[in-house]
């Protein structure tokens, strides 16, 4: 059924969306700021274990208790602030996944609201 007749069937009143890789593309600067945390601008990498780990969609705290095993909950808490500033500091370059924009234009124009 298109998403018109979903709204006039009155099946669909607001859209709830999670923005992190459905309308945009954040995942390089999780993995960006990840990576500073755990490397620390020593030159060295993460590695393809951890690379994989990192991508599997965890919360934070349980990949801080992953990385971070020795440190105190107090420790992880400013470590994970620590890595929300990193990523935030790069999210002015956010794009929108190709056809996103497109998509949530057309989800307006059928005044189907975001919740």
């Amino acid at each position: 059924m298109p998403n018109s007749a979903l709204k006039m069937a009155g099946y669909i009143q607001g859209i709830i969306l999670d923005m992190d890789g459905v309308t945009a593309d954040s995942h390089p600067f999780y993995e960006m700021a990840w990576s500073t945390l755990l490397c620390g601008g020593t030159g060295r990498s993460v590695s393809v274990a951890n690379q994989s780990f990192l991508r599997e969609g965890r919360m934070r705290r349980d990949m801080l208790a992953h990385f971070f095993p020795c440190a105190s909950s107090d420790e992880r808490e400013v470590l994970g602030r620590r890595k929300e500033e990193l990523c935030t500091a790069n999210l002015h370059r956010l794009q929108p996944v190709a056809g996103g924009a497109q998509w949530i234009h057309d989800l307006a124009s059928q005044k189907i609201p975001p919740m």
